[in-house]
Formats: C-alpha cells, structure tokens, sequence
C-alpha cells in the first residue's frame, strides 16, 4: 500500500452516526477481527476479546446503549463488537497487564481502520453501563469493557466530514 491510499483511508475514516439497515456478515466480522488482531501487543499477549452481537441480540443491546443517553443513533446499526480487555492473557506474566490498556487500545484502532477498508463504517462508543452490559450480552468472563464498537455501512446520503486538525507544529516537537 502506499502513503496515499493510506492517507485517503485515514481521510475518509470517521465516526458514522447514522447506519443503513444492510446486514453485515460472519464471514466480514472475522476478517476485520482478523486483520485488527495483526496489531501489535506487549510480548505478544494479544489482551483483547472480541464479542460480536448481532441478529436477535442486537436489537436489545442497540435499546440498552441508546438508553444510556450516549448513543442516540445507534439502533439501526446491524452489528456492535463489544472490545474486552482479558485479564487471563497476562495471568503468566502479570507485570505486562500494564500494557493491556493501550494494546486494547491499538487492537480497536486496527480494527476500525481494517472495517473501512472493507467498505464498512463505525463509532467507537466509549461510555456504557459496563455491569449493565456484561448483563445484557452475556458475557461471564472477567474481562474488563472499554469499547463497544457499532459497525455497520452507512445510511445512504451519510457525508464524510471534513478533518479538523491541530496543527502538526502543535503536535510534533523534534528533540535531537
């Protein structure tokens, strides 16, 4: 790939907040997750869960998220990844649990950027009744809940919006 397909995905990647009815499938869920799990990670731990919702089950965890008050627009996306760090990763190795926050953290990023280049959109939705959710989804595992991600295309007609960014003087300082 070169730098100016990366910089039009990096362009082109934004939050979506309003999702077309179109189903997504098993088969692009695990290949999203699949590129997504190529992200780096301290000693190679991998710290991340993936739960995916969808069908029957998504139509009740849509409700639950929109009825938190965070995630208004969320009730026509056809699927959400619900991104859990696993504690039981680092078990072997507890000092490198440090690390599993941000490698999460780069796990989502992969993934999102991995699902617009499969011509798919999504929101990261950072808030949530964690308790709440583990409930709702089914999840007994310990595992701690930084992100649902909703993914899904776009509503026709859904614009990409222009970047506004800081400056890079503002954000780069060479030192050296």
């Amino acid at each position: 790939m070169d730098i100016q397909t990366l910089k039009e995905l990096f362009l082109t990647r934004q939050s979506c907040r309003s999702f077309s009815s179109r189903p997504v499938s098993k088969e692009q869920i695990e290949e999203i997750c699949s590129l997504a799990a190529l992200a780096p990670s301290a000693c190679d731990l991998q710290p991340w869960k993936v739960y995916a919702v969808t069908g029957e089950k998504r139509k009740p965890l849509a409700d639950f998220l929109i009825g938190s008050g965070k995630a208004p627009f969320v009730g026509d996306a056809p699927a959400f990844l619900i991104i859990a760090e696993n504690p039981a990763a680092s078990r072997e190795r507890p000092t490198l649990s440090y690390y599993a926050p941000s490698d999460t953290g780069e796990f989502t990023a992969h993934l999102i950027l991995a699902a617009k280049a499969a011509g798919l959109d999504t929101c990261i939705l950072g808030w949530q009744n964690r308790p709440g959710l583990k409930e709702l989804a089914g999840i007994t595992d310990a595992v701690n809940i930084p992100y649902v991600v909703a993914l899904g295309y776009a509503s026709e007609g859904y614009e990409t919006r222009p970047k506004d960014r800081r400056p890079l003087s503002e954000t780069l300082t060479f030192i050296g």
